[in-house]
């Protein structure tokens, strides 16, 4: 996040940006170090577009640099890292051009190889959902699998299925089973694994009544894989579009907004996630919230324990601190980001320096451009760093959604 007033910005000075402006987008993280960026453009096209991000190249001041197209271009999909290095994309939408309102769900899943084709990476057609939808969550359980939840159909309706992938079989495809149903789940943005394997869900949004249900969700595979059961918890807030980050102690911190008389009013709760079952009523307690980030942010750990809160229709950020045995939480501001930011996202490297890429601008337009922060090793201070342009950035329509 490069700053000019700041000292700690290279005299190269240039900004980073990616080949297309991008909301909606996925940015995972690969074995090798590199970022694959996925989808998020304006239209069908655009969105089939996949770069990597090589913090290594370039002199160690990074590169963008064009990998195999997606097959479907889509936005709000999933993408999640296998254990095998492989990266599967589940889901998600499409619009044919960018000024049309209609939408269509991906019928397709694929994984991405990077050491396919010499080393230039690849798709393969990895399977599909049973039910199709965009806008849902993906999270890969200790077994392997990969629990789905949520989303959207292509006629907007919420879908309650709970489904579990399996990234491959003996044939080679995936394969997806609807292992349960949610009976009010509307559009949960945030689905995390706790250390005792269960996954909680929050987030539960109403969006036709701008409004957030006053639950939270924790569902349990079996042991054989075949069935959940999803456990309703209520919880002291009514959080919309929340981050969930598990802390060093295990806790789990949780931020989003809460709708007061119409306002967004950012709130926190810290969650004991080793509780069992018959304690997770009594898991929950309220903490102090930022005091600038808002709806729609990113929350990376760093190094330190410490937690980055970053955009939210602004261009804040702040530093979560855990509380220690003489010590209470408490939240300092760092450097502000270059842009303001929402549905962004946000990285954290093997050299342990966070890449946020995209999202939208106070307007809810795309944008292209991507900075780095360095955080440093005391609890409030951090140092910055910017990258080369991407040679190939233009300017697109945003996807309406």
């Amino acid at each position: 996040m490069c700053l000019q007033r700041s000292h700690h910005c290279r005299e190269d000075g240039a900004r980073l940006e990616v080949a297309i402006p991008r909301e909606g987008h996925s940015a995972t993280l690969l074995p090798n170090g590199k970022v694959l960026v996925v989808g998020g453009g304006a239209t069908a096209a655009t969105s089939k577009i996949a770069e990597l991000f090589d913090p290594a190249a370039n002199g160690g001041k990074g590169a963008w640099r064009t990998t195999a197209p997606l097959p479907q271009g889509r936005f709000s999909h999933t993408a999640t890292l296998l254990p095998n290095g492989k990266v599967l994309v589940i889901g998600g939408e499409w619009k044919e051009k960018s000024d049309v309102p209609k939408r269509s769900r991906v019928s397709l899943d694929h994984i991405y190889d990077p050491a396919a084709d010499g080393g230039k990476g690849a798709w393969t057609v990895a399977g599909s959902l049973q039910v199709q939808r965009f806008g849902h969550t993906a999270t890969l359980l200790p077994s392997g699998n990969i629990l789905v939840v949520g989303g959207f159909n292509e006629q907007g309706k919420s879908v309650t299925s709970i489904e579990l992938y399996s990234p491959s079989t003996k044939k080679g495809r995936s394969t997806s089973i609807v292992i349960g149903e949610f009976e009010d789940l509307r559009y949960p943005t945030s689905a995390t694994l706790l250390p005792h394997g269960n996954v909680l869900i929050v987030g539960n949004t109403n969006y036709n009544e701008n409004s957030c249900l006053h639950h939270a969700h924790i569902v349990t595979v079996s042991t054989n894989q075949q069935s959940a059961m999803d456990t309703v918890v209520s919880d002291p807030l009514d959080l919309c579009a929340p981050t969930v980050t598990i802390l060093q102690d295990k806790s789990a911190l949780i931020v989003g907004v809460a709708v007061e008389e119409g306002e967004d009013i950012t709130k926190a709760l810290l969650y004991d996630s080793t509780k069992q079952p018959d304690n997770w009523i009594e898991a929950w307690r309220t903490t102090d919230p930022p005091h600038t980030v808002g709806r729609l942010h990113t929350a990376t750990t760093l190094p330190n324990g410490t937690v980055l809160f970053a955009g939210g229709y602004t261009d804040s950020a702040e530093i979560f601190v855990p509380a220690t045995t003489n010590t209470t939480t408490r939240w300092s501001r760092t450097d502000d980001m270059t842009s303001l930011r929402s549905r962004h996202t946000a990285t954290k490297l093997l050299n342990n320096t966070i890449l946020v890429v995209g999202g939208a601008d106070e307007s809810d337009n795309p944008l292209a451009s991507a900075e780095i922060y360095e955080p440093a090793m005391s609890t409030a201070a951090a140092t910055v760093t910017a990258l080369p342009k991407h040679q190939g950035a233009t300017n697109q329509p945003r996807a309406t959604k």
